[in-house]
C-alpha cells in the first residue's frame, strides 16, 4: 500500500477505537443529560474538548457528559428538567387515581352484588309468607 493510500485511510478513522450501536451505548438520566459509557469523559478532537453546534445551540463533551454552555440552552434545559419532573408527578398521580377508580368499581359491584342478593331474599320471604296463607 501506497504512503499516499496510507495517509488517507489514517485521516479517515474516527477519533474513537471502540464503537457500539448508540442504542446500547447511550442512555439518557433524569436530568435529560445523555451519557455515553463507551467514550472516555476527557475525549478531545483536536487537542479542543469535542464540540457540537445545532442551530442556535452549542453542545461540549466535558466528563462523559453533553453539557450546553449558552444561557438560552441552560434556561432550556432547567425548564426541561422541571418538566421531567412534573411530568412523573402527573404519571404517579394518574395511575394512583386509576387505582383508586379501580378499587371504586370493585366496591359498587359488590354493593350491587349485595343489593341484587338481598331483593332475591325479600323476594323468597315473600313467597314463603304467600305460601302460608
Amino acid at each position: 500500500m501506497s504512503s499516499t493510500m496510507r495517509s488517507l485511510r489514517d485521516s479517515l478513522k474516527s477519533p474513537f477505537t471502540r464503537r457500539k450501536s448508540l442504542n446500547s451505548s447511550m442512555r439518557s438520566s433524569l436530568d435529560g443529560s445523555l451519557h455515553y459509557d463507551d467514550m472516555p469523559g476527557d475525549v478531545t478532537m483536536g487537542g479542543k474538548p469535542m464540540q457540537l453546534k445545532l442551530g442556535e445551540h452549542e453542545l461540549v463533551w466535558e466528563d462523559g457528559v453533553w453539557r450546553s454552555d449558552t444561557p438560552a440552552a441552560s434556561a432550556d434545559h432547567r425548564e426541561t428538567v422541571a418538566l421531567r419532573k412534573r411530568n412523573l408527578q402527573l404519571e404517579e398521580e394518574n395511575q394512583l387515581l386509576h387505582y383508586k377508580m379501580s378499587l371504586l368499581l370493585d366496591m359498587l359491584t359488590v354493593a350491587n352484588l349485595e343489593i341484587e342478593a338481598m331483593k332475591e331474599d325479600v323476594k323468597n320471604i315473600r313467597q314463603a309468607s304467600h305460601a302460608r296463607k
